[in-house]
């Protein structure tokens, strides 16, 4: 009875899941899809149902195409979210390589599937290798309410530690648009810097351009506390806005438009139209960019940090 109301749960809920799925267009749809196809291939893994595993690959393959970056990196700029990505991920290559599937499977995706797994692995443990655990003083960008990172962390390494592995041994470390820094008992980590500001697609990331999390010997110096809660409350506003990070303020103002709404919906166009240019040196980095012209009388704006 309890394998029958088990097996029934499963297709209750794949059934209800292929018939919702979380997707509004390229440009607004988030990691979600990527759970939603996650919960197809499980399934159908669990129940043997081949219609349903080649529903939940081809999903996740279109859709990590344009979610998750060449690197590894989900493309919404949050270390928790990275960690939950790498849980999702492993949870699919486990199902899809221990369960029995039948033989119409699409080995190519399952290729594919292993060879994204292999790029979130490499990137996450070098971002989950922060400090022993994760702490509540990393936190870059949101943090999903799903779960609490140390959670998210401990899952992750209680079920996939074999696959996520150590981190090389390269001091210096620039994955597209994080920046991760190990000198002696220095760590510097700089918030994910996009290529152009704003983004075009949802994002988890926050108004921070430039921002960065310092440690000495273990012990956080300069933090981010990450934004915990997404209604529109005034901690949660200032959880995510340039006052409360590492970063300049110009007469009030941050580099990046945070709050031209029309309707609650964000338009920041064109007031904070922003390319940065990001070097990277020996102990540290130098960043550059124009988003405090719309200010006047401000120009280019450069911060150096070295450690």
């Amino acid at each position: 009875k309890d394998k029958e109301k088990i097996v029934e749960f499963f297709v209750i809920s794949a059934q209800w899941i292929n018939d919702h799925l979380e997707y509004y267009g390229m440009e607004r749809t988030n990691n979600h899809i990527l759970n939603n196809a996650r919960a197809l291939i499980v399934s159908g893994s669990l129940l043997g149902d081949t219609s349903l595993v080649n529903r939940g690959l081809l999903l996740f393959l279109t859709m990590s195409e344009v979610l998750i970056l060449p690197s590894g990196l989900l493309r919404e700029r949050s270390f928790h979210y990275q960690l939950i990505l790498a849980n999702w991920i492993l949870d699919i290559h486990h199902f899809l390589n221990n369960c029995d599937l039948p033989e119409q499977i699409d080995k190519d995706k399952l290729v594919r599937i292993k060879k994204i797994a292999d790029s979130i692995c490499k990137i996450t443990a070098h971002l989950a290798s922060i400090e022993g655990a994760v702490s509540n003083s990393s936190m870059i960008g949101d943090i999903s309410p799903d779960s609490h990172p140390k959670l998210t962390k401990y899952r992750l390494l209680a079920l996939y530690s074999a696959m996520i592995g150590d981190p090389d041994s390269d001091d210096e470390r620039v994955y597209q648009d994080w920046v991760r820094l190990l000198k002696g008992n220095h760590f510097l980590l700089v918030n994910p810097i996009s290529k152009v500001y704003p983004e075009s697609f949802n994002t988890h990331g926050h108004n921070d351009l430039g921002s960065f999390v310092w440690h000495f010997d273990g012990i956080p110096i300069l933090v981010d506390r990450g934004r915990v809660d997404y209604n529109a409350t005034e901690a949660s506003t200032h959880q995510c806005s340039a006052s409360s990070h590492s970063v300049m303020i110009v007469e009030g103002l941050s580099a990046l438009s945070e709050s031209v709404l029309s309707i609650g919906a964000w338009m920041p166009r064109p007031y904070a139209t922003v390319r940065p240019e990001l070097v990277c040196l020996s102990q540290g980095f130098v960043l550059v960019h124009g988003g405090f012209s719309r200010i006047g009388k401000v120009g280019t704006y450069q911060r150096q940090v070295e450690i």
